[in-house]
């Protein structure tokens, strides 16, 4: 090989490193709803108590492209009350919502106490009743139960009304005890 040929090989590879390893560091929020606060793994981790404390934390972040990989990951056992209205405009980033790997026992969010009647609302910011970006969100393997509506994945008004919704997924999701039967807002549903 040529030394010219190597060297255009070698600078090709420098500067590709830097774009590899930030595609290749995906950002993971845990979602332990009985966190200390006080704890030190704060710090070295990013831990929240509440998917409305995630978005609040992705709400400040200006630096997400939509080679961006978010973990949202969730401690195991049930999250009573949870619920978001997912109002973020991240660029296209992709956000996956799922327990955290090998935790024992299942993830439940179970809505009694909820402020909210649907557990998880998207909603895309809009610009000129245009979505700003596609969402791209991926729920994965746990339960949603006593809430109005489970996931709500509102679309657009315009021609490609739900062209903003493609990119997501719901997989391995159990709905237990959803409709307004359960809306934790009724009064006698409330705990």
């Amino acid at each position: 090989m040529k030394k010219s040929s190597l060297y255009s090989l070698f600078t090709s590879v420098i500067l590709l490193l830097p774009v590899i390893a930030y595609a290749a560091t995906p950002i993971n929020i845990y979602v332990i709803p009985d966190y200390l606060k006080t704890s030190e793994s704060t710090e070295k981790a990013l831990v929240v108590t509440s998917l409305e404390e995630a978005r609040k934390l992705l709400n400040k972040r200006d630096d997400l492209t939509s080679k961006s990989i978010i973990n949202i990951l969730f401690a195991s056992g049930v999250h009573r009350g949870d619920a978001v209205a997912w109002n973020l405009d991240l660029n296209g980033a992709q956000v996956n919502f799922s327990p955290i790997e090998n935790s024992a026992g299942a993830v439940i969010f179970d809505g009694k106490g909820s402020r909210l009647a649907t557990f998880f609302t998207v909603r895309i910011p809009k610009k000129n009743g245009e979505s700003l970006t596609n969402s791209n969100l991926h729920f994965k393997n746990f339960t949603i139960r006593n809430y109005c509506q489970g996931i709500n994945l509102a679309g657009n008004s315009h021609t490609s009304r739900f062209a903003d919704l493609e990119n997501n997924s719901i997989k391995q999701i159990k709905f237990l005890n959803i409709g307004s039967k359960f809306d934790p807002l009724v009064e006698e549903n409330k705990p």
